[in-house]
């Protein structure tokens, strides 16, 4: 095990000072990239495909860049299946195509929960990436359906996993 003592030059009057002699010491982070550090669109819930694009076009009209929009939850047919709703979002590549063209990255946000009647539940369970209780029964919750949690820490167990594309 390595030990450093930072003596009295890390030491300074104000919190700026300290912080910027503890990251000389440390490292400094990287800057932020560019384009990420404009407009993020982010509301509590877009419910269809079209309103996302209308969203972006209004935003375009009126002269206002942004970088990205975050399309929040309940997009999916149920938790854990990874996809647009198809009912509400019919074209998910061409509403992403469109975005890009207006130079706005797309973010979606996808929930760790799966619930027991999505086409994932009973795989992810079978690999052993969802939690369970102490005594190895199913951890579920009813939110939204009744649902058990990815663990990340687990997925790492697997050789390969395969991409899951939200746009197909």
């Amino acid at each position: 095990m390595e030990w450093a003592s930072i003596s009295s030059p890390a030491v300074s009057d104000t919190p700026k000072g300290i912080l910027s002699n503890y990251t000389d010491v440390t490292g400094h982070a990287e800057m932020f990239p560019e384009d990420l550090m404009g407009l993020w669109q982010c509301k509590l819930r877009y419910r269809t495909q079209e309103e996302v694009l209308s969203v972006a076009r209004q935003y375009k009209k009126e002269g206002i860049k942004i970088d990205q929009i975050v399309i929040d939850f309940f997009h999916w047919t149920l938790q854990g299946d990874w996809k647009f709703d198809k009912k509400y979002w019919p074209d998910p590549k061409a509403m992403v195509e469109e975005l890009h063209e207006k130079g706005i990255k797309v973010i979606v946000s996808v929930w760790p929960s799966v619930d027991r009647r999505s086409e994932n539940f009973g795989p992810m369970m079978e690999k052993g990436l969802l939690i369970r209780t102490e005594r190895g029964a199913a951890q579920t919750y009813d939110y939204q359906g009744d649902s058990g949690k990815s663990s990340p820490l687990r997925l790492g167990r697997l050789p390969k996993i395969r991409k899951c594309h939200l746009v197909r």
